[in-house]
């Protein structure tokens, strides 16, 4: 009995295949079957007869990508082999719109093919994309103001602080190899986060709390250049320095987090208060940074990290805000210190890159 079950399935696993793969047969299109014949009379020296195997079904446009590619690189070797330059390099063309990405292959490709290929610009224009940016903001002071006078009971205490909203759109363009210029522009939050401890010369007890954060929000124009270490055609490291001109749209205390706390009365908050006519609108930082590529389809995911070093200040130089507060608030208790800004930003995005092939001899 067992001898006959192993007889059995020997007899059927060649039927069983050969009913497979008639049944895939039979599920290929007509151009694809035509694909198929033509590449088979190609290894064959038939070339004559491959145009009249694929053209419709190109001009129908009934191949999917990858079949368009494979029928229009055999529709030019067809016609570089038939002496017709025209049709080839109109082919050619044809095949470069199809697959931006299409490369030869030394090994295989006849010289005239790669010939006709190198005349042809094949390298993408330029690239563009969209990020999402977060950012961690703390000034640099370069001056502690007061409406008291200062001594050594009196703290400034800044932290770096999460505004975790940012837009940014990127565009690329490659000077070598390795060399690209990256112009931005960008649409950031930054959240500036104080806490002002006044204590008694004598006893040391504390006098006040003044706790502040004011959202401001910035156009950025960043202009920089990246130097990339091409790891391999999947995955690409990079190196960022440049300049970014920044444009202060809006400064806004905000009121939930902003509290006046005194020793002898009740607490003060809720309080809030905007001060963009009392910053500095225009400022430059110097941003150095790096990160990862990843290829992705025609373009890549890119992963960043920055510093931005602010190179002017951002307050200006008289201290005290233009609005007041029914609590007198700012201009009993609070005066603005000198200060720039730096911040440590974190993007996650992705470029694409854009290719116009032409003729270019």
């Amino acid at each position: 009995m067992k001898r006959l079950t192993i007889l059995f399935i020997a007899l059927l696993s060649p039927l069983t295949l050969a009913l497979v793969y008639g049944q895939e047969e039979e599920n290929k299109s007509p151009c694809a079957q035509k694909l198929e014949t033509a590449q088979q009379k190609y290894d064959e020296g038939r070339i004559q007869d491959i145009e009249g195997l694929l053209k419709k079904c190109i001009d129908t446009d009934q191949y999917s990508k990858a079949e368009k590619a494979q029928a229009l690189r055999l529709m030019t070797l067809s016609y570089i082999f038939l002496e017709n330059q025209e049709a080839a390099e109109a082919s050619m063309l044809a095949l470069l719109k199809t697959n931006h990405e299409f490369a030869i292959n030394e090994a295989i490709d006849p010289t005239e093919f790669i010939n006709l290929y190198n005349r042809y610009r094949t390298e993408p224009l330029f690239s563009a994309g969209l990020k999402y940016i977060v950012n961690w903001t703390k000034p640099y002071v370069t001056n502690l103001n007061s409406a008291f006078t200062l001594g050594g009971n009196e703290v400034h205490d800044y932290t770096y602080t999460l505004a975790s909203f940012g837009l940014g759109a990127s565009f690329e363009y490659k000077l070598t190899n390795n060399i690209v210029i990256y112009p931005e522009i960008q649409y950031m939050q930054r959240s500036i986060v104080s806490d002002r401890i006044v204590s008694g010369p004598a006893s040391g007890a504390e006098v006040y709390t003044l706790k502040t954060q004011d959202d401001q929000n910035w156009l950025m124009l960043p202009v920089s250049g990246q130097y990339l270490f091409h790891l391999s055609d999947q995955f690409k490291l990079f190196a960022t320095a440049g300049i970014s001109t920044e444009f202060l749209l809006s400064s806004t205390f905000a009121g939930k987090n902003t509290e006046l706390t005194q020793a002898t009365k009740p607490s003060v908050g809720g309080i809030a208060i905007t001060a963009t006519a009392d910053r500095n609108r225009l400022n430059f930082s110097a941003i150095i940074g790096g990160g990862v590529k990843i290829k992705v389809s025609e373009g890549f995911i890119t992963v960043e990290a920055r510093y931005s070093q602010g190179l002017t200040r951002v307050t200006k130089a008289n201290n005290s805000l233009s609005p007041s507060d029914p609590n007198l608030l700012f201009t009993t208790f609070y005066q603005d210190d000198g200060y720039r800004l730096n911040h440590i930003a974190v993007s996650v995005g992705y470029i694409k890159r854009f290719y116009f092939p032409k003729k270019l001899r």
